[in-house]
């Protein structure tokens, strides 16, 4: 049954944590692999050729249904079994492919951090950012503010639900464009809004977007 935000935050206002971003020159794609086939992957390569485009200012990029049907061919995955595949990258190409049996994490706590020098626009290796909350804070989860404005969690885009419209929001501008979030918009299952930490009291309830949760409300 869905909690309530107002349940599952363990503070109504964020705690102010200064850290720098940190850079890395290795990327990767997180890809929800079902029925032994990689879901939604135009949206995983549209954003790989905009990483290659835009971060090393390369007009290469890397195939990933060729890359992942020769991976899967020397593979033996089970029918039934959903797995996470990721794929290592940096601008001469892939690094490593690894799968692994996919188990959703277990999220009854949330906590608002702010960071005003968040900064993840592209799907990094280096995940300082995110790890150093874990060393620091106790929670099951972190939302993370920037100048008042929610951005995301350390492991996905998310949803609220606005109480009077009745609709999904997203925020305008979060922290990284995810291929779930890129999805849902095109099919108007969410809208974008700038939402402020102190309007959470219009919303009732959150769900989490990325590739293998797809959309799950908390």
């Amino acid at each position: 049954m869905a909690q309530t935000i107002e349940k599952l935050l363990i503070k109504s206002t964020p705690i102010l944590f200064e850290i720098d971003s940190s850079k890395s020159e290795t990327l990767f794609e997180t890809i929800a692999l079902s029925h032994q086939r990689p879901k939604h992957l135009q949206y995983h390569q549209r954003r790989v050729n905009k990483t290659f485009k835009e971060y090393f200012k390369s007009s290469k990029s890397i195939n990933l249904q060729t890359l992942i049907d020769n991976y899967l061919e020397q593979q033996i995955l089970e029918p039934m079994q959903n797995y996470k595949l990721k794929v290592i990258y940096n601008k001469n190409g892939v690094i490593e492919i690894t799968h692994t049996p996919y188990q959703a994490k277990k999220v009854e706590s949330l906590l608002l951090i702010e960071m005003p020098k968040a900064d993840y626009r592209y799907k990094f290796t280096q995940r300082k950012l995110f790890d150093t909350l874990y060393e620091n804070f106790e929670a099951d989860e972190f939302i993370i503010t920037k100048n008042g404005y929610i951005t995301d969690t350390t492991i996905a885009n998310i949803a609220l639900y606005h109480k009077s419209e009745k609709l999904w929001h997203t925020p305008k501008t979060p922290l990284l464009k995810g291929t779930t979030r890129e999805r849902l918009l095109e099919r108007q299952k969410i809208v974008p809004r700038d939402i402020d930490f102190r309007s959470l009291e219009n919303y009732s309830n959150i769900a989490l977007l990325n590739a293998m949760v797809e959309f799950k409300i908390l």
